[in-house]
C-alpha cells in the first residue's frame, strides 16, 4: 500500500507572473534534488513520490482495523467508516481492530468493480465492465456487429475474453484502462471534466496527470510560490513526509 504525491509539473508557470522563468526554477530544483532520497519511493524521472506506508518516515498509515485497506493521515487511528462502525458496536477498540470485517458499499476510485461478462470455456474477460455488460473493446466490437445484424453470432462464436488488462495511459497509474481512450475510470472522469472546459488531446493530458493510488488519489498541487517546492523536497534524516502538510 502507498500514498502518492505528485509535485507540480516542472514546466508549469505560475498564473499571473509574467516574469516567471519556469525553466530556471526547474534547473534550480534539479540541482538540489538528491536522487538517492527515499529509494524505491521517489521517482526523479516522473517527479513522483510514492510513499511506503511501512517506512517510519511516512506519516500516513493503514486504518487501525486489521483487514481495512483505507489509508489515514495519522498512525493508529480508524478511517471514518470504521470509526462510525466502532461507535455503533460499543466494542472495545482493540477487540474491534481484530474482529471487524468492513463491507464497502462503494469501491475505491480506479478499482475494477465488475468484470466484463464475455466468457468462453469458463474463462471470463478480466477487463472492467464499461457498457451493456462488456469492456470497452468488446462493446465496440459488439456495436460493429450490431450494425450489421451479426452481434448474436459474434457473441456465440467469435467473442474471446481478454486474460490480461491494459494499464491506464497516465504514467505510473496502476489502474486498468476503462474506456476506448485508454484511461482508468478515475482518470476518464477527470479528463471528461477538463475536456468540457478546454478541449484536450487525451494523450497529452494523460502525460501531465498524477497517477492514482489504489487507496487515496491525490490531486496535482497547484503551482506554488518559489519557496514551496524547495521546502517540500528538502531531505532530512528525521523528517516525516506527510502529503497533507505540504501546500497544494
Amino acid at each position: 500500500m502507498s500514498r502518492i504525491l505528485r509535485l507540480p509539473a516542472p514546466d508549469a508557470a505560475v498564473p499571473g507572473r509574467a516574469d516567471w522563468d519556469s525553466r530556471a526554477w526547474l534547473n534550480r530544483l534539479q540541482d538540489r534534488i538528491d536522487d538517492s532520497w527515499r529509494p524505491g519511493e521517489w521517482d526523479g524521472r516522473r517527479w513522483l513520490f510514492t510513499g511506503d506506508l511501512a517506512n517510519c518516515r511516512t506519516s500516513s498509515s493503514p486504518c487501525r482495523t486489521r483487514v481495512c485497506e483505507t489509508i489515514v493521515n495519522t498512525k493508529n487511528i480508524f478511517c471514518s467508516p470504521c470509526a462510525e462502525q466502532l461507535r455503533a458496536s460499543h466494542q472495545d477498540p482493540d477487540a474491534f481492530t481484530v474482529t471487524y470485517r468492513p463491507v464497502r458499499q462503494r469501491s475505491f476510485p480506479g478499482m475494477v468493480t465488475v468484470r466484463c461478462s464475455i466468457t468462453r470455456e469458463g474463462v471470463q474477460c478480466v477487463r472492467p465492465r464499461h457498457c451493456k455488460g462488456m469492456c470497452a473493446t468488446h462493446y465496440n466490437a459488439w456495436k460493429y456487429h450490431a450494425a450489421k445484424g451479426t452481434e448474436k453470432a459474434w457473441l456465440r462464436e467469435r467473442a474471446q475474453p481478454f486474460t490480461e488488462g491494459i494499464a491506464c495511459q497516465v504514467p505510473a497509474c496502476p489502474s486498468p484502462f476503462y474506456n476506448s481512450r485508454g484511461l482508468c475510470n478515475y482518470h476518464a472522469r477527470q479528463w471528461s471534466k477538463d475536456n468540457r472546459r478546454h478541449p484536450l488531446d487525451v494523450q497529452q493530458w494523460a502525460c501531465e496527470q498524477p497517477p492514482l493510488s489504489r487507496h487515496a488519489p491525490v490531486q496535482p498541487p497547484a503551482p506554488a510560490r518559489p519557496a514551496a517546492p524547495r521546502d517540500a523536497l528538502r531531505p532530512a534524516a528525521d523528517r516525516l513526509l506527510d502529503p497533507h502538510r505540504i501546500r497544494n
